[in-house]
């Protein structure tokens, strides 16, 4: 993980220092005379190909002023954040159901564990739903769901715990099930989460690449960095 985020770092400044280097470029070729804007005016009158500005791009953005058409690229981002909702749910379910199966001495460590793991996890759902432009009633219903999963698994687990006379049952097989489940939807969202929202969102966004300030992206990387070492430090008791 460490490893992966120097790299993306590294490919953030690359592109931002190549980007800043075409700016340059282009302010440096710009029209300083009547005669040069005359000339760049004919050659549009004429139907001749204009290079556009490089600041002017229309690059990806989740800060769009107005709302894009249903192309391509939203239609990715939809699937994306359906695949992800879909591991989380079932990530949140399996992390209920066994926490309903503990015992009261181990209730508090993992309560709080998983309290934070649900807090940090709420913000990117989030994030990922409005950059997917759902309709309004498609946000609620993935909002609601992610709500309320956890507490569904809760309750699964807990009526197992009752029903076995409180035997949590955590076989050898169960336990293998759950951790095999867990692995594959905890591999879905590492994937979905490095390699398509946190590359789309800072390594390749166009506007933070031209930007003069870097404070947004600073504060990204930031807090990617506080979120691995956070939860971490939280699976010391996880």
């Amino acid at each position: 993980m460490v490893g992966m985020f120097i790299m993306a770092v590294l490919e953030f400044f690359h592109h931002r220092f190549e980007a800043r280097a075409r700016l340059a470029d282009e302010e440096e070729e710009k029209p300083t005379g009547p005669g040069e804007e005359k000339e760049m005016a004919t050659l549009e009158t004429y139907g001749n190909p204009v290079q556009s500005s490089y600041r002017a791009m229309d690059m990806p953005s989740i800060q769009a002023k107005e709302p894009p058409k249903i192309d391509k690229g939203i239609k990715a981002k939809q699937r994306n954040a359906i695949l992800v909702e879909g591991s989380i749910l079932i990530h949140s379910v399996l992390i209920g159901f066994d926490l309903g199966l503990q015992t009261e001495k181990n209730w508090i460590t993992l309560i709080i564990a998983i309290s934070f793991h649900q807090f940090f996890e709420g913000f990117a759902v989030g994030q990922i739903v409005l950059d997917a432009q759902f309709g309004f009633w498609k946000k609620v219903a993935m909002i609601s769901f992610y709500s309320l999963t956890t507490s569904v698994g809760i309750c699964i687990g807990i009526g197992t715990y009752l029903g076995n006379g409180g035997d949590s049952g955590e076989t050898q097989s169960v336990l293998i099930t759950i951790g095999v489940i867990d692995a594959i939807c905890g591999g879905l969202l590492l994937f979905a989460g490095m390699s398509v929202f946190w590359t789309e969102w800072y390594v390749n966004n166009h506007e933070h690449h031209i930007a003069d300030s870097l404070f947004q992206p600073a504060i990204g990387f930031l807090g990617v960095a506080m979120g691995m070492a956070i939860m971490a430090v939280i699976g010391i008791w996880a």
